[in-house]
């Protein structure tokens, strides 16, 4: 696994994103902040269906989003689809991701379980929201092509 200055590559997994993912279904009866229920809700994505291997890194520190998006590559390398946020949230691992919205804009994303209730947010990637130290940041595996 590799290790930079602001992050520690922890695991790989491989999720695979529905073919024709409905936000509003996928996300039905969850705790969804108004952010994420303005901007995500009404989102509906076709994708190919294939497997995706995502690289979790853990946070050295408590950072901002630029600088976790500059150590991976910039937004369009980091950036993942909501069907793939929505596949690597199924896993039940608490997260944050970058997301590409229905204007392609980028999102800061995240998704977290509390109890027997998921919850998930947005801010703005301009927002400068401090994510903790220790948490996790998916991205699509280094390796691997710009989904």
């Amino acid at each position: 696994m590799s290790k930079t200055t602001l992050l520690e590559q922890k695991e790989i997994i491989v999720v695979t994103p529905h073919v024709r993912f409905v936000a509003s279904d996928f996300f039905h009866g969850w705790q969804v902040g108004s952010n994420f229920e303005y901007l995500f809700l009404g989102v509906i994505e076709e994708t190919d269906g294939q497997p995706v291997e995502i690289a979790l890194y853990n946070l050295s520190e408590w950072l901002v989003d630029g600088p976790i998006v500059e150590e991976l590559g910039g937004a369009p390398r980091v950036a993942i689809s909501l069907a793939t946020f929505g596949a690597i949230a199924a896993t039940g691992r608490s997260f944050v991701a970058l997301v590409r919205g229905a204007s392609h804009q980028p999102w800061a994303v995240f998704y977290r379980q509390e109890g027997t209730h998921h919850v998930v947010g947005a801010d703005s990637f301009d927002y400068r929201y401090w994510w903790y130290g220790g948490g996790r940041f998916a991205s699509p595996h280094p390796t691997l092509r710009v989904l």
